[in-house]
């Protein structure tokens, strides 16, 4: 039997989010077809060197993201290929660094304020509860592509930390070492909508030209609240997005 490695290194993704990933990739590449049951918890508990517990973590992930449905006595079977991605994710910098492009980002505002309704809806928060809102820009090659709103329920420590962040400098890095905050799961949903005027001054687009909007609610663990929802406006014209991911970023 041959065993999958996993990748058991400090600040790599849990356990289950590898496995879900492995399942997930074998299931979009057609090698576990759609209507077929997977391997016994057993079986994957051998293949991949890992508890049954871990297994059932990995399939409660598959599961909530309807790639598979179980049924006790019958095991799991495959329902779709995925539009999961569980795998660790670079962070915006360092992807867009590696490929020669000029990434800046533009801190525009950080403020205490009363949540609307779907900020409370997503951080599970009751409406008009106190959050932290950091709004940015996000530019490659000196054009703007993206507008970023990050939410987080608010806390005194907290708000006078991320009142540091400064242009350019990795949220996500701060979010770690200064709060020691180790994000590893989010789900993202995507729109197509028309801007409005700020984020059409903000992305430089002429009016009437949509833009992408994506929403994500970010988890340390999927059992535990929401830690971060994120509102970001994209100019589609120059960037490109799509997933529901499990995540280590580092900016």
């Amino acid at each position: 039997m041959t065993i999958i490695k996993l990748d058991e290194s400090e600040g790599a993704l849990p356990l289950y989010s590898q496995v879900a990933y492995h399942l997930e990739h074998d299931i979009e590449k057609g090698k576990i077809p759609i209507g077929s049951r997977l391997p016994s918890q057993q079986e994957l508990s051998e293949s991949f060197g890992v508890s049954r517990i871990t297994i059932l973590k990995a399939l409660e992930l598959l599961r909530d993201n309807g790639i598979i449905t179980s049924k006790q006595g019958i095991g799991s079977t495959v329902i779709k290929a995925g539009n999961t991605r569980t795998y660790q994710s670079e962070g915006f910098s360092a992807r867009y660094s590696k490929l020669g492009k000029k990434v800046l980002t533009k801190v525009i505002s950080i403020t205490q304020e009363e949540c609307d309704a779907e900020v409370s809806e997503n951080l599970l928060l009751i409406p008009g509860s106190k959050v932290i809102h950091i709004q940015r820009v996000r530019y490659l090659d000196d054009l703007p592509i993206s507008v970023e709103h990050v939410f987080m329920n608010y806390k005194a420590k907290t708000y006078s930390i991320l009142k540091t962040l400064r242009d350019n400098q990795s949220l996500y890095q701060l979010f770690k070492e200064e709060l020691g905050l180790r994000f590893t799961y989010a789900e993202e949903k995507l729109f197509a909508e028309l801007p409005s005027e700020e984020n059409q001054r903000l992305l430089d687009i002429h009016v009437g030209h949509p833009v992408m909007k994506m929403l994500r609610v970010t988890y340390e663990h999927l059992d535990d609240p929401p830690t971060e929802f994120c509102r970001n406006y994209y100019n589609n014209e120059t960037y490109g997005y799509y997933g529901i991911v499990s995540i280590n970023l580092k900016s």
